[in-house]
């Protein structure tokens, strides 16, 4: 059960992730050029609403479509994605990135069915006219379905839960929805209910008070910054603690919120720390009703002040520290207790370590029977003599890059470090077929430790 909801978390990351630019654009538009904004413009703010209601559910659902059905579903997805938006009225209607996550994959599939069937069938000299009309009755009739179903049922969906979150405000209760937010973060859900729940419902208070607390719940890096810290300080096993540091800069200026999801998976107990975290800095921003004007994607520091009001940076950084603080004094004694378990033990070493450690550690064996696999890169042991001069054993070794598609979440950052290996297919990585080159093993195994869910194996 928790492993098939680690793989829908990726499949909704992945489809989240490519558009974090987009993301970024609507809400630097947001809190810059609203009425409320640092520098208002009621000319460049009307933009914003056009973003929210067209622009990132159609990003999002192409996306999604071409994760499953390659670029005719990523047409496909777009179709049906604009059926929901109208169903639902266009602007005047709640976002649709909800059902944009729910439209996209299956509209790929759709296509992707279709083309199946007919594969071997196709007369001969109409394929490119099969393809297009396909395309296009198929995409009107997804968009017909979302426009009658799918569109409503979100708007009923986002309708219950802010009916809920208002229950929760009104009554001084909001804190404990951290209680549900850290633990869906864990499992790889945190773009989905970030992008998908709070984002449109921030949005829709945003409307009215030029601000929404909606934006700070999931987005603050403050609870992970603490688990960190308390690995950093007081782990015993030496690996674990050797990563931290890496993992503390990837998290809280890179925004990269998964990085710190296997130190809690490796010690489920430390689950506590976050959430307690969590809960008093969004009761901080409750009593002093505090709000950012726009989303904060992704989740780092400097974007998290980035989107808060002209006069509550001090404020809004403060619950980042209450935050952190609160999540390190739970975390700690938590972590001294656990001794010297380390992520291999728990069978989550090799997430971790690849993606943060700057040497490179020896390949651990590992139980197949996991339902994570290990991904550590190989480290050679100290250099001998070779006809009297020191050479390294990799050096005689012939290696070979494997990315794996269920893991990667289409951050690109292996194609920027080690364009000769690392390509993008699509919105994956993969890695060139074959042996290295020798003199690209290094820059590919640093892409390697960069990946910030391990989804990058360097062997022999």
């Amino acid at each position: 059960m928790k492993t098939a909801i680690q793989k829908l978390g990726k499949s909704l990351s992945a489809m989240v992730m490519p558009n974090i630019g987009a993301f970024i654009a609507w809400g630097f538009i947001t809190a810059l050029f609203i009425a409320d904004g640092w520098l208002p413009n009621e000319q460049l703010a009307s933009i914003q609403p056009y973003m929210l209601t067209y622009l990132l559910p159609v990003l999002i659902a192409a996306t999604g479509g071409r994760m499953v059905g390659g670029d005719r579903g990523l047409v496909m997805g777009a179709i049906a994605v604009v059926g929901c938006i109208a169903g639902v009225g266009g602007t005047d209607g709640q976002p649709m990135l909800m059902a944009a996550m729910v439209m996209g994959p299956f509209s790929g599939w759709v296509i992707k069915k279709f083309d199946q069937m007919m594969d071997g069938h196709m007369p001969a000299g109409f394929e490119m006219l099969i393809n297009n009309f396909s395309v296009g009755i198929l995409g009107m009739i997804v968009a017909i379905f979302g426009y009658y179903l799918i569109g409503p049922f979100m708007t009923g969906v986002l309708a219950v839960l802010t009916a809920g979150v208002d229950v929760l405000v009104n009554k001084g209760l909001i804190p404990l929805v951290a209680i549900f937010i850290e633990p869906a973060k864990v499992l790889f859900l945190n773009n989905a209910i970030n992008h998908g729940i709070f984002t449109p419902i921030g949005a829709e208070q945003a409307a009215e008070t030029g601000k929404s607390i909606m934006y700070m719940l999931e987005a603050n890096p403050g609870p992970g910054l603490g688990v960190l810290l308390a690995y950093w300080l007081f782990s015993k096993d030496k690996a674990t603690k050797d990563s931290a540091p890496g993992a503390i800069i990837i998290h809280f200026l890179g925004g990269i919120h998964e990085i710190y999801f296997p130190y809690i998976l490796m010690n489920p107990v430390v689950i506590i720390a976050p959430i307690v975290g969590n809960m008093c800095a969004i009761a901080f921003y409750s009593i002093f009703h505090i709000g950012l004007k726009g989303p904060s994607s992704p989740g780092s520091i400097i974007a998290f002040l980035s989107m808060a009001e002209k006069g509550s940076v001090l404020m809004t950084a403060l619950g980042v520290v209450i935050a952190a603080g609160v999540s390190f004094l739970i975390a700690s004694p938590i972590v001294k207790l656990a001794g010297a378990k380390d992520l291999n033990v728990h069978r989550f070493s090799s997430w971790i370590l690849c993606a943060l450690l700057y040497h490179i550690c020896r390949k651990k064996p590992r139980d197949n029977s996991s339902s994570f696999r290990p991904y550590l890169l190989y480290h050679k042991p100290p250099l001998r003599l070779n006809e009297g001069r020191a050479i390294s054993e990799r050096e005689e070794l012939p290696m070979k890059a494997f990315v794996d598609p269920d893991l990667c979440i289409g951050c690109t950052q292996c194609a920027g470090i080690c364009p000769e290996v690392f390509q993008m297919t699509g919105i994956l990585a993969a890695a060139v077929p074959g042996e290295l080159p020798p003199d690209t093993v290094p820059t590919a195994v640093e892409a390697a430790q960069a990946c910030p869910v391990s989804a990058i194996t360097i062997s022999e």
